[in-house]
């Protein structure tokens, strides 16, 4: 009997030792698995890709660099999705921007190394926002930094005034590597670096620079790399909530507070909060010539306005969709009914089904614009079916995908509709 035993607790090991070769033999650690799932790349495929990119930057394959396009595309997988759509939502400002500019669009990408395109982000320096501006710079660039508002966090004025920033740094150093080093160190640092080095090329001066500056331009270029190869490595976006896909945003007079506008819009205050972080306390103030503005919902600003006939609001208004993958018209012009234009009182108000504006004012150049809509308010049992046909020029794809809605989501009774003129 105790042979019996001593041959079966021999077999059990040796299977257990077989299976342990088995296992051992397959065995790849969790992460080195992950990498060969997306494709582990070599050096020639990285540099392939990152020369590809065609960018006015001086791109290299450094150690540096592909540590870094590790990092999001392995060891923060999440973090870089969400990354990734908080471009979907920011990129078209500084596309449009840096276009009306005549700058590089991959400028884009140094505010994902900036503030991980986050606009209530805060430096221990002291820098905020999107374009990491200290209140210095901010200032003379024309930001607005008081203890209600700071300008430093709205999207629009910020990446107008990073921009110019941006184009004047170039005009000094004439690379937009160095003007790249510039905007972090500043021109000072960067002057003494040239002068000490006897160089203006960034690979050889940059040991003459602050260690985070020297560390900036493979940042900047991993940044880059990831979001023109993101797909390549099987990541894709976070999906935007509702609200932040389409959005619209108004010029305001008077002081307007985010209750009554949460009230008046049927918009959360924390989704206000969101697409307004440049407002402080909860409020937008007074300025008699609208510089501020307001960003909401596209279907709350169109409850807004309706609720809306006293002197605070509106008179000129501009569409920020930030993700309308449909258009991709990302920052159109939006044309308010006529009597939104002046002060008018509630025994005055009329119906508006058929106003229209001749003319809008851009709120980033001032220059007037052309309407290119009309406008309806659907009536109380009518869809935007039965409104699409009773119209020979527009099909309901054309209303849905203009107007920010779905078959899914569709437009309630009382919206007002643009209607793109022909």
């Amino acid at each position: 009997m105790s042979k019996i035993i001593f041959v079966a607790k021999h077999c059990a090991l040796i299977s257990i030792v077989f299976c342990l070769t088995l296992v051992g033999s397959s065995y790849t650690p969790m992460e080195e698995s992950f990498e060969n799932f997306y494709g582990e790349l070599s050096d020639v495929v990285l540099e392939d890709r990152i020369y590809n990119m065609n960018s006015q930057v001086d791109v290299r394959l450094t150690k540096e660099v592909r540590d870094k396009i590790r990092e999001y595309t392995l060891g923060w997988r999440k973090g870089t999705e969400r990354l990734l759509s908080k471009g979907n939502i920011y990129f078209p400002i500084f596309e449009k921007t840096f276009n009306d500019y005549g700058l590089p669009s991959e400028l884009k990408y140094l505010s994902v190394i900036e503030s991980s395109l986050r606009p209530d982000i805060e430096s221990k320096a002291g820098a905020m926002g999107l374009w990491q501006f200290m209140k210095g710079t901010a200032r003379m660039y024309k930001l607005k930094v008081t203890r209600s508002v700071d300008e430093r966090k709205d999207p629009i004025k910020s990446t107008d005034a990073a921009a110019r920033y941006l184009r004047d740094l170039h005009r000094e150093f004439g690379d937009w590597t160095l003007a790249l080093c510039a905007y972090n160190c500043g021109p000072g640092r960067l002057r003494k670096a040239i002068r000490t080095s006897g160089s203006w090329d960034f690979w050889t001066l940059r040991k003459h620079l602050p260690k985070e500056t020297s560390r900036y331009i493979p940042k900047f270029i991993a940044a880059s790399y990831l979001m023109n190869y993101y797909e390549e490595h099987g990541l894709m976006p976070d999906e935007l909530p509702f609200e932040l896909q389409f959005t619209s945003s108004a010029k305001v007079f008077d002081r307007l507070n985010f209750v009554q506008i949460a009230k008046e819009s049927g918009t959360d205050i924390k989704t206000i909060k969101k697409l307004n972080p440049s407002y402080l306390y909860n409020y937008i103030p007074q300025h008699s010539e609208g510089r501020n503005v307001l960003t909401l919902p596209i279907d709350g600003m169109n409850k807004f306005v309706m609720t809306n006939y006293s002197a605070q609001i509106i008179q000129t208004a501009l569409v920020n969709s930030y993700a309308n993958r449909q258009s991709r018209s990302y920052l159109d012009f939006f044309e308010l009914p006529s009597y939104f234009m002046t002060k008018t009182n509630k025994a005055d108000q009329t119906v508006i089904e058929n106003t229209s504006r001749k003319e809008t004012i851009s709120i980033i150049t001032g220059e007037a614009v052309e309407a290119q809509y009309e406008y309806h308010k659907l009536g109380k049992r009518e869809t935007l079916y039965d409104f699409a046909s009773s119209r020979d020029d527009v099909t309901l794809n054309d209303l849905l995908g203009l107007n920010g809605f779905t078959l899914n989501n569709p437009p309630r009774p009382g919206t007002i509709i643009k209607v793109k003129q022909y």
